[in-house]
């Protein structure tokens, strides 16, 4: 049970302004954290039985730190290049080149062309963004809204799964040279991709 978790998109309107923002309810979780991610997007990251309208509260205890975290990371938003086609990642010692196609824009593809993007690779991956596969060196992305950029969050899953199955292997020599055995590798997000409070939570 300790880890199930459920995400609940809420929205907040205060002075004429509309936070939206979601509430993840996560068992065994003991403490309530604020989260403004790297795409400009408030979480409240909070105990299993953490209501609706205690949610409520923390944002609005806390909005002169939700306004400014937000503000800095739509700022840091605009400053990234989106990833469109022909844009090149890096892949350990390798060069990707990206490539996107919208799944709502499938129709106006030829027979040749829709056949080469939806027939099933086993590499592929995905989630209710889209999914995406590497075929040689083109990491190919569907997305299933409509969009002139990939989404992002799945190329960054994407990746994470890559390293934990890419890494292992490399790291397992100098393991060796060093004398240890690790258990696990953890994949994670920068920590300075977005911002973290930890407020104090409402009183029941």
């Amino acid at each position: 049970m300790s880890g199930r978790s459920i995400a609940t998109a809420l929205e907040l309107d205060i002075g004429g302004d509309t936070f939206g923002y979601t509430l993840h309810r996560v068992v065994g979780r003991k403490h309530v954290h604020l989260v403004v991610d790297e795409d400009a997007r408030l979480q409240v990251r909070a105990p299993w039985r953490f209501s609706c309208e205690s949610a409520a509260e923390v944002v609005i205890e806390n909005l002169l730190w939700v306004r400014g975290a937000l503000e800095r990371a739509a700022r840091a938003c605009v400053k990234r290049a989106p990833l469109v086609s022909g844009t090149s990642l890096p892949m350990l010692d390798e060069e990707l080149r990206l490539e996107l196609r919208v799944a709502a824009q499938m129709d106006l593809l030829s027979p040749i062309e829709r056949g080469r993007v939806t027939r099933k690779v086993r590499d592929a991956f995905g989630t209710r963004e889209g999914w995406i596969a590497r075929r040689g060196s083109v990491l190919q992305v569907v997305s299933l809204s409509l969009t002139h950029a990939a989404p992002r969050p799945l190329v960054e899953a994407w990746y994470r799964r890559e390293a934990k199955r890419r890494l292992p292997a490399r790291l397992a020599p100098y393991a060796r040279t060093l004398g240890v055995e690790p258990k696990r590798i953890s994949i994670r997000a920068n920590a300075h991709a977005g911002e973290v409070a930890r407020p104090r939570a409402p009183s029941a």
